[in-house]
C-alpha cells in the first residue's frame, strides 16, 4: 500500500527527470508542497527524507531542501566473473571502496558448512562498503580461512580489494558458484552503513568463490545492493 507521501516523492523525482531543477537549486518547500498535496508538513518531510537517502537532495538548516543533481542508475552485470571494482573501473572517480572490518567470528553454522571449515577452524570475516557518487551503494561481506590466508587481515588494510589480495597469492583465474539472489531486509547495523530506512528496497546475493584452476574453495560472500542505484543485467 502506497504511503501519504509517496506520491510527493514520485512529483519531485519526475522534475528531476525533466531536468527541471538545477543542480544546487532550493527545492519546493514543505509548505508549499503540502498545500499542492493537502498533506501535513510531517508527511512532506518524509518525503525529503526518503529523497535524501535516494542521494537526491541534501538540506541546509534553516534554508531548506536543495536538488544535489540527478544520478542515473550504473547497470551492473551479475553474470560477469569480474570483480565489483573492476565492474566499476568506467565510473573513475565516482566510486571508491573502503574497508569496514576485517574480524575473526565466532562459530556460525551456515557459513563455516559453506566454508567447509570445522568447528574449530579461524574463519575471517571482512565487511566492505562500496560507494557510487560518494553514497553507500553497496556491501561486501566475505568469509575466509585464516589458516590459508593468514595475511589477509594487514594486507587488506593497505588494499581492500579482496580480488586483488587473490591474485597477489597467485590465484589468477576466479568462478562463482551456488547463486542464491534473494530481496531480503536489513538488520540495523547493515541499515546504518547503508544509510538506509526499511523502505528502500535492497538486493542480496549470496555465493561461492573457487579457484578455476584448482577448485579450491577461496570465499564465502553476500553482497547487499541498493535496488535505487543499480540495472541488474542478468
Amino acid at each position: 500500500m502506497m504511503t501519504s507521501w509517496e506520491p510527493v516523492v514520485d512529483y519531485l523525482l519526475e522534475n528531476m527527470q525533466k531536468q527541471t531543477y538545477k543542480k544546487d537549486e532550493r527545492l519546493p518547500s514543505e509548505h508549499e508542497l503540502a498545500q499542492r498535496f493537502a498533506l501535513t508538513r510531517i508527511e512532506i518531510r518524509k518525503a525529503y527524507d526518503r529523497l535524501k537517502e535516494m542521494g537526491y537532495v541534501y538540506s541546509r538548516q534553516g534554508k531548506g531542501n536543495y536538488y544535489a543533481g540527478y544520478l542515473e542508475k550504473v547497470e551492473l552485470a551479475l553474470s560477469s566473473a569480474d570483480s565489483f571494482s573492476m565492474k566499476m573501473s568506467p565510473l573513475s572517480g565516482r566510486y571508491y571502496t573502503r574497508l569496514i572490518s576485517c574480524e575473526r567470528i565466532a562459530f556460525h553454522k551456515d557459513i563455516f558448512e559453506r566454508l567447509q571449515a570445522g568447528e574449530c577452524e579461524s574463519i575471517v570475516c571482512i565487511k566492505r562498503l562500496r560507494y557510487l557518487d560518494h553514497m553507500p551503494s553497496a556491501m561486501h561481506i566475505s568469509y575466509v580461512k585464516e589458516s590459508r590466508f593468514s595475511d589477509i587481515r594487514d594486507s587488506l588494510q593497505k588494499n581492500p580489494s579482496l580480488y586483488a589480495y587473490f591474485q597477489d597469492k597467485g590465484i589468477k583465474h576466479i568462478t562463482t558458484e551456488d547463486t542464491q539472489l534473494t530481496i531480503s531486509t536489513l538488520n540495523t547495523e547493515e541499515r546504518l552503513y547503508m544509510k538506509v530506512s526499511g523502505i528502500v528496497p535492497c538486493m542480496m546475493l549470496k555465493s561461492i568463490s573457487r579457484n578455476r584452476d584448482t577448485g579450491e574453495l577461496l570465499e564465502v560472500s553476500t553482497i547487499i545492493y541498493r535496488g535505487d542505484k543499480f540495472i541488474f543485467r542478468l
